[in-house]
Parts: C-alpha cells; sequence; structure tokens
C-alpha cells in the first residue's frame, strides 16, 4: 500500500507534458499496489495538508453531470480486479479545503501496464484554483486512512489502518475531524505450521473425519482480554464423542488467544469469528 503513496503528484495545469521515465515511475507504483491488494480495491490518494493518505471513498461520482463527461475519457476495458472504476482519483485538503488534484487512468495507447492523468481542466475549469479544482460538489463524509494497515480485508475498502479519520465536509470545506488511533492488542500467526502445531498439541486422538469449528469472543474487559467465548461444530467428525472431546480442547483461552486476534478500532475491542478446521486422521496400514 505504501508503494501506492509514493506516486507522484499530478496536476493537468501544472505538469502539461510528463517524461517516460516520469510516467513509468507511476505505473510500477501502481502494478505494485495492484498486486499487494489482489481484488480488495485499490483506494483514492490524498494529501492531507502536506501529508500523503489513502482516502476510502468515491467523490469524482457525487458530480453526476461532471462526472458524466469525465466518465467518457475513462477506459472502458477493466484495468485490474483491485481496480473496478478504472481511474485513481488524487485530492488533496488545503487549509479546511478540499480539491481534486488529478485523475490517472490506464494507457491504452500503451502495451505495457502504465497509467497517465486524463484530461480534466476543460471539465472542472470553473473550479480550478491555484491548489487544484475546489470540490464544492462534496458534502459528505470522508473516510483518510494513513499509518500501517492492522487488520487486512480481502474486500472493497474494509481493511483496518492504524489511524483512522472520518472528516465531514459540506460544499466543499471541512467542518469536523474525529480521529481514531486503532492498533493490534492480541496478534495472531497465521500460518499453517503455526496450526498443525496447536492441533497435534490437543491430543484429540484419532479423528475419523475433519472437523470444522466456529471460534469466536462474546465480550472484553477495559483492557481488551476476552471476558467470554463460544465454541460450535460446524462440521462434525461424524463421532460425537470426538466432536465433544475437540470442542473441550478448544475451548481454553490460551488456545483461543493463539487462533483470535483482537482489535482495538474506532474506540472498540473486536475480534473476528473464525472457522478452525482439524483434518481427519490418516488411515494407518
Amino acid at each position: 500500500m505504501r508503494s501506492l503513496l509514493k506516486i507522484n503528484k499530478i496536476t493537468n495545469s501544472i505538469h502539461p507534458i510528463l517524461t517516460m521515465k516520469y510516467l513509468l515511475s507511476i505505473a510500477l507504483s501502481v502494478l505494485i499496489a495492484v498486486n499487494a491488494l489482489s481484488t480488495a480495491q485499490i483506494p483514492e490518494k490524498i494529501n492531507d495538508n502536506g501529508i500523503e493518505k489513502i482516502l476510502t471513498k468515491y467523490l469524482l461520482e457525487l458530480d453526476s453531470v461532471s462526472f458524466s463527461l469525465l466518465k467518457e475519457r475513462i477506459p472502458k476495458q477493466m484495468t485490474s480486479t483491485a481496480l473496478w472504476r478504472n481511474y485513481i482519483g488524487h485530492w488533496k485538503i488545503k487549509n479546511d479545503s478540499l480539491f481534486l488534484d488529478s485523475v490517472l487512468v490506464m494507457d491504452t495507447a500503451c502495451d505495457t501496464f502504465r497509467f497517465v492523468p486524463a484530461k480534466i481542466d476543460d471539465i472542472y475549469s470553473s473550479r480550478r484554483t491555484p491548489s487544484g479544482y475546489f470540490a464544492d460538489w462534496v458534502t459528505d463524509s470522508l473516510r483518510i486512512v494513513s499509518g500501517d494497515m492492522i487488520k487486512y480485508v480481502h474486500m472493497g475498502w474494509n481493511s483496518e489502518w492504524k489511524t483512522e479519520e472520518f472528516i465531514t465536509v459540506e460544499g466543499g470545506v471541512i467542518k469536523k475531524r474525529v480521529q481514531y488511533n486503532n492498533r493490534v492488542v492480541n496478534p495472531v500467526k497465521n500460518d499453517n505450521s503455526t496450526f498443525k502445531k496447536l492441533i497435534d498439541s490437543l491430543n484429540l486422538g484419532y479423528v475419523p473425519g475433519a472437523i470444522t469449528l466456529s471460534l469466536k469472543y462474546t465480550g472484553f474487559d477495559e483492557n481488551g482480554t476476552p471476558t467470554g467465548y463460544k465454541v460450535e461444530i460446524m462440521r462434525s467428525s461424524g463421532d460425537t464423542a470426538v466432536d465433544n472431546k475437540a470442542v473441550r480442547a478448544m475451548s481454553d483461552l490460551k488456545v483461543l488467544q493463539s487462533i483470535l486476534p483482537v482489535y482495538y478500532i474506532q474506540g472498540q475491542y473486536k475480534s473476528p469469528e473464525r472457522t478452525f478446521k482439524i483434518p481427519k486422521s490418516p488411515e494407518t496400514r
């Protein structure tokens, strides 16, 4: 994600001609971001009073008249499953105002993966200022994130970040900011070797069929320590006694803490519900 933030600032009025080296650097940064995010969507970029951050909101579409003109300049062919909208907007907050800086689109005249600035000055000329195009059409709540990603979510812009801000905008003017400092309270390792060691330590004996369990915390104290949890069978091994033994083995706080992460997000302790699979024991000859 940091690679996305390294995309150089482009404005149509300031940079009418871009060198090949400059464009290649943009393309490389975006390509890295596409690979890193997979089908989670590449977000918009925003410079917040000189600090590069990430904007998780569609704003261009809020002005339907201007966007209908801009849409004709956005390639129809899908750039990537990580970029369904086929563009990346660059925005700017200066003092207490919001501006559109530029819009990057795929270069259809090039066989390589390369992004170039779309022509937008004629569309937004009435809003042109020395700071960019004043986004007076935006009256909405913006979610802006920065810092490290602490929780990846494989969908849209739902991943969680260390710093999360909600900014109220009215007619392009910033009216209110609320900031949250998120963190990981209980990190866990999600790798096969860790889970295999855990399963071996449960001493379940012979498991006649694969077991799938549902694991979740039901509450937390003021320090983020779980105060309750729930372990349920989703798929049976075919043997009730073995299933019950697995539930008892997993109903241990230390065991659960090695599987279920805990996050402090927006002032609340949270943990995702997870499924945990215990494989069938290998057949002995």
